[in-house]
């Protein structure tokens, strides 16, 4: 006898459905396609695409990030604070250790409140011109760092 894949749709009022040989979306108007993906309880309106991918609770959209002690703080598509009401719906193409890369992003809009991805493209460009700026500082400045007792000139 033939497998077929399974489909179901949803109403409202319906919060689980199997939509593809194992796939389960549990959260309330959430989508799970691939095998074995999952949206739990708790995680409406998110997205899982993929074998084995999986999102199990909306999150916080963090507006500040300390990063080797420099604080950067985010405008775009925060969370006001975290209470459940303020966090996010997910969209996951994996789990952890079942990562994956999304390949063909379109440039994305880069500004004080974008909440557009960015591409390898983007990020390079930012990059390059900070490379450019590093050496530019170094050839016409001597810069003396001390790092817990060590001295790198």
């Amino acid at each position: 006898m033939e497998k077929k894949d399974k489909a179901a749709n949803l109403t409202e009022d319906e919060i689980e459905a199997s939509n593809y040989k194992g796939s389960l979306a549990k959260g309330k108007d959430s989508i799970a396609i691939g095998y074995k993906a999952s949206v739990e309880v708790g995680a409406e309106d998110s997205v899982a695409i993929g074998k084995e991918s999986k999102v199990t609770a909306k999150e916080t959209a963090k507006k500040e990030a300390k990063i080797n002690g420099v604080k950067f703080t985010f405008k775009g598509g925060v969370s006001t604070d975290d209470k459940e009401e303020s966090k996010k719906n997910i969209f996951s193409v994996g789990d952890k250790g079942k990562e994956r890369i999304i390949k063909n992003v379109a440039a994305g809009e880069v500004n004080e409140t974008s909440t557009d991805a960015i591409n390898g493209s983007q990020l390079y460009a930012v990059t390059h011109e900070f490379s450019k700026l590093a050496k530019d500082v170094a050839a016409n400045f001597t810069v003396r760092v001390t790092i817990k007792e060590k001295v790198i000139h």
